[in-house]
């Protein structure tokens, strides 16, 4: 009776075959994950930009409704570029 009392229930244990064949199925699903991972990372930071696109947008529109229409860059009073039209080209330094 004694020896039954000694004597511990032995554990169930994987072998090494058996650790070797899940590293290399995790292996296997890794190499097709990461490919989609990093699609779908370009993917959020295309959504990304579009957002921050979108919002400039909406913040432009907002300043012109604010301006009477005129944009950044618009003067009342503009300088007119000189009329160039029968001017003779500058020639070139030799």
């Amino acid at each position: 009776m004694r020896q039954q009392i000694l004597r511990m229930p032995r554990r169930a244990a994987f072998t090494l075959v058996e650790l070797l064949v899940v590293i290399g199925i995790l292996i296997v699903l890794l190499s097709i994950l990461l490919p989609v991972l990093a699609h779908v990372r370009k993917e959020g930071q295309r959504a990304a930009c579009m957002a921050n696109l979108r919002q400039l947008g909406q913040a432009y529109t907002s300043y012109l409704s604010g301006n009477d229409g005129r944009g950044i860059g618009y003067a009342r009073h503009a300088v007119q570029p000189p009329n160039l039209r029968g001017m003779k080209r500058p020639t070139a330094a030799r």
